[in-house]
């Protein structure tokens, strides 16, 4: 939320060495807080690019294709938004070309 990206890169060697890559996708990339959000919608909510960049680069090759399309780019919070969504919502002109490209 904040647009840590050291704490970001900390985060992600911890769940290496940790978790198997099953855990990684399921706990780290895909889990959900209270309001049915994963990084990837935080991101796009408070407009880090950076964020939003690093939160699609590190699992790419990680989650399958169908994960991608069904949790990242047009997975549902618990108000049924997207991230498309939530940046039309926030103005995060940068970000929705970010999503588009």
């Amino acid at each position: 939320m904040w647009g840590n990206l050291e704490t970001l890169r900390k985060v992600w060697e911890f769940a290496n060495w940790k978790l198997t890559r099953e855990e990684n996708n399921n706990k780290l990339f895909l889990g959900i807080d209270n309001w049915g959000r994963i990084a990837w919608h935080v991101a796009a909510t408070w407009g880090k690019l950076e964020i939003l960049q690093k939160v699609w680069d590190l699992p790419k090759e990680e989650l399958t294709t169908e994960e991608v399309y069904n949790k990242l780019l047009l997975g549902p919070d618990n108000d049924e938004r997207t991230v498309w969504h939530l940046v039309a919502k926030w103005g995060h002109l940068e970000e929705l070309q970010k999503l588009w490209d």
